[in-house]
């Protein structure tokens, strides 16, 4: 069958536009641009609640297609050449819900304060970014998702505008985001080659009878862009930015909606990830060094991260390492337990409000533990060991940080108040105590000092015996050399003096004997001696 005939089989087949579910998805992208194109016209009591009314009116109808379940349907409208469609199924449903579920909590918490322009402009954006939200995790083509993403990577970078006479927060913001979706743009360029549509399920499953190498670059390009709409260290940066530059609640945009986006195409590259042992090995390494850099980088305090940058730094890198082996379901339900986290993290920072170290150590090697229970009989041993060494890492480092940051007092005063704490509480405080003192401070504080002292010293010998020697060693040849320079410099010179001297006397004698010969008279009585000469001459060519 031709392909045309193909596309339009397909499209007769699924096209279904009077079913529920489509009528409910096109409105869910329709009415957030109407109540956006309205917004800079009414007063402020109004504008708060029109607000509130989109947003109800956008709850309704994702709890509606929740419950209607999945469904496949195409519209009328074509895009390169093939006809436009969607897809609702459960897993990005729960994902948009969990964001308006965000989104409610940040617009209930400021209860809309938009009484002046800058504020209307940013209702206008959410409003613009609800929609993209739709059109990014219910469409069927990656290429739409890709547009998707770049409106509300633009929409993030403007948000970041706080004066238009300093636009670098823009700019850096727009850059970052914009390497992430052009390497998406690549992977999604390479897939289309052989499968000759944007269809996301014929294109993730064309990819397992790609080449190796192009299989390894269609990976690396999605990879790369759910490093960067996660904010995964060390393209998190964009993130602490917009967050730096926030105003009212447009901060959801750039901490909830764009890293659940990357969170889904993270959930739907799965099947690429886990084509081949190899990527799978890759993958675990890479989200292992992620998880110890970002660590490492945090408690040296090398980037100035905010705990909630670098709490779902690690929770993101967790997620990777996870896809490359967990199955689709259990991955799913662990980044809804992710983005539902950074939901609340963000919230309780807002009312500035922080969880018990401790508490949130063991609650994050509780969930972690559950799923590795879960999913252990899908996880080879080294992903086992990884997943569980990393976690144990990672709760500890938590509840280290969370001490740190949160008084002001030594951690011998911290760990040791026996009175007033249980039995079991004492020995636990008691063995943070010996680790921060242990390992905290004996390894990392005063090791990594004696390396820097180290380093100190041996540049300091470097520069003294080889630097400096070759240095002076270079400065004495330089010396001996602009000498012996000047002395061949003073020969050439002598010799030119005396070739010079010798010519002008030379031309002096020849000077002085052309006007002697000049002077003499001509003696004509010798001048039949050439008349002779000639004649003899003739004679012998005639005869």
């Amino acid at each position: 069958m031709k392909p045309s005939l193909l596309r339009a089989t397909e499209y007769q087949r699924r096209r279904k536009m009077s079913d529920p579910s489509s009528v409910i998805l096109l409105l869910l992208m329709g009415i957030p641009l109407l109540f956006g194109s309205v917004f800079v016209f009414f007063s402020q009591t109004t504008l708060r609640r029109l607000f509130f009314l989109m947003l109800t009116i956008q709850s309704v109808g994702l709890l509606s297609l929740f419950l209607l379940g999945d469904h496949d349907f195409a519209t009328p409208l074509v895009f390169f050449n093939e006809v436009i469609t969607f897809s609702i199924s459960t897993i990005p449903t729960i994902l948009f819900i969990l964001c308006l579920a965000g989104l409610w909590l940040l617009a209930w918490q400021h209860r809309l304060p938009l009484a002046f322009f800058p504020a209307r402009v940013h209702a206008i954006f959410i409003s613009v970014a609800l929609s993209a939200g739709c059109l990014a995790f219910y469409s069927g083509q990656f290429m739409m998702r890709y547009i998707a993403l770049e409106v509300v990577g633009l929409l993030v970078a403007l948000t970041a505008i706080v004066s238009f006479a300093n636009l670098i927060p823009f700019g850096v913001i727009f850059l970052i985001l914009r390497l992430g979706d052009l390497s998406m743009l690549a992977a999604i360029l390479i897939l289309y080659q052989p499968a000759r549509t944007l269809d996301i399920n014929t294109m993730i499953t064309q990819a397992a009878l790609m080449p190796l190498n192009s299989q390894a670059w269609v990976l690396a390009g999605f990879l790369f862009a759910v490093i960067v709409k996660v904010a995964l260290f060390p393209m998190g940066g964009w993130l602490q930015i917009a967050r730096e530059n926030k105003q009212f609640i447009t901060i959801w945009i750039s901490a909830i909606l764009m890293p659940a986006m990357g969170y889904y195409l993270l959930y739907r590259i799965v099947p690429i990830i886990q084509y081949r042992a190899a990527f799978q090995i890759i993958i675990m390494a890479l989200a292992s060094a992620l998880l110890l850099a970002i660590m490492l980088v945090s408690y040296l305090r090398v980037v100035p991260f905010t705990p909630f940058m670098v709490v779902n730094s690690v929770l993101s890198a967790m997620a990777i390492l996870l896809a490359a082996y967990l199955a689709p379901g259990l991955l799913a339900l662990y980044l809804l337990f992710i983005l539902s986290g950074r939901i609340g993290l963000l919230y309780l920072e807002r009312v500035q409000v922080s969880l018990p170290p401790l508490g949130s150590a063991l609650l994050l090697l509780a969930l972690h533990t559950a799923f590795l229970l879960a999913g252990r009989q899908q996880l080879p041993m080294p992903a086992i060991i990884a997943w569980m060494s990393m976690t144990v890492l990672a709760s500890a480092w938590l509840f280290v940080m969370g001490q740190r940051d949160l008084t002001t007092k030594t951690l011998q005063e911290v760990f040791v108040q026996p009175e007033e704490r249980m039995p079991l509480t004492l020995f636990t405080y008691k063995i943070a105590g010996w680790l921060y003192h242990q390992l905290e401070m004996g390894i990392f504080h005063d090791g990594l000092v004696k390396v820097r002292d180290g380093f100190i010293q041996a540049a300091d010998w470097i520069y003294t015996n080889i630097e400096g020697g070759i240095e002076n060693t270079w400065t004495k040849l330089g010396s001996g050399l602009i000498r012996i320079s000047k002395s061949a410099l003073r020969r050439e010179e002598d010799v030119s003096n005396k070739a010079n001297e010798g010519i002008h006397q030379a031309l002096r004698t020849i000077n002085k004997q052309e006007i002697q010969t000049a002077a003499k008279e001509i003696r004509w009585d010798l001048i039949w001696i050439p008349v002779v000469l000639i004649v003899i001459l003739v004679y012998m060519m005639t005869g």
